[in-house]
Parts: structure tokens; sequence; C-alpha cells
């Protein structure tokens, strides 16, 4: 369980950064509960992701994948949900691979479902991949097939860290 504590901080720090950056936000009253947040939230483990953490517009899942757990964000705003992907390798902070993040940069321009954002956490520094969806299609499938596009950019983004001895 010494994953938690960063988790956590991830959520916090993710949580932060999204409602700094205005994106999806609407102005006006909600029309949905938290009650059926957190439904929707316990529906989404059925996709084989453990629901670690919920609240009013955040949830953390866990995906555990070839023996690697990925941390799974959801933080809602108006009618929209961003998913955020972790990776599973931490730099410390200030020194991510200045190289590896231009050229993640670039290839954000390609990508047409998501994009690699790097993430400051209080444990260090982590790239991650996000999308967005409407909150009404949030739904088991389509959380599903996001994080199933989302996850071969995060693991071959780790395995390149690894090979190329970006990680410790």
């Amino acid at each position: 369980m010494n994953w938690a504590l960063p988790l956590i901080q991830l959520l916090y720090n993710v949580t932060r950064r999204y409602a700094q950056s205005g994106q999806g936000v609407r102005h006006g009253i909600e029309d949905h509960s938290d009650g059926d947040w957190q439904q929707r939230m316990v529906a989404l483990s059925t996709t084989g992701a453990t629901l670690l953490h919920v609240k009013p517009d955040s949830a953390m899942f866990d995906l555990e994948i070839q023996g690697s757990n990925y941390a799974v964000v959801l933080l809602r705003r108006g009618g929209t949900v961003l998913i955020t992907l972790c990776s599973c390798i931490t730099f410390p902070r200030g020194r991510a691979p200045r190289d590896v993040s231009a050229g993640l940069s670039r290839m954000n321009r390609q990508l047409e479902r998501c994009d690699y954002e790097l993430l400051h956490g209080d444990n260090g520094d982590f790239y991650c991949v996000q999308c967005q969806i409407n909150l009404e299609r949030l739904s088991p499938d389509t959380f599903y097939a996001g994080v199933n596009n989302m996850l071969p950019h995060v693991m071959m983004l780790d395995k390149y860290l690894l090979e190329n001895d970006y990680a410790r």
C-alpha cells in the first residue's frame, strides 16, 4: 500500500491543475447529484479497474496490467469528465527529461483522442495521458474503451523511458 499516498497526492494535483485550466467549465446549476456520480464510479469498476477513492467531483482507480499498477483519475467539471492515466515512472521535481517532453508535445499534434501531459506531484514529476468525455456518455463501455485507447501510449512511454535509461 505504499502507492496510496502518492495516488492521493496525484488526485489533489490533477484536480488543482484541471480547476485552474478552466477546461470543461460550465456555469449554472449542476443537474447531477453526488449519488449519481458515486453510482457511476462504482459501475466503472466492472471494467476491471479497482475503485480506490471517490469524492463529489473526482474518483481514483487502480489498474493492474502486466504486474504494474497504473493510476486512473477522473475529474468531473460541469458536464465534462477528464480521464487521466498516469505513467508508473516518476522523476525528481523539475527533472523530467526535456527532450522527452518536447517529443511528447510534438506527438500531441498527431493524437486525435488524447494528449500527453507532464504533471508535477508532491513526490515528483510524471507523465500521463489525458482525454475528456461528456459526462452523459461516461459508462463502463466508454470508460473501458477510453482507458484501452490511452493505455498503449502510457505503456510505450514507460518502456521507452526504461530502455533509454531515463527512469530511476
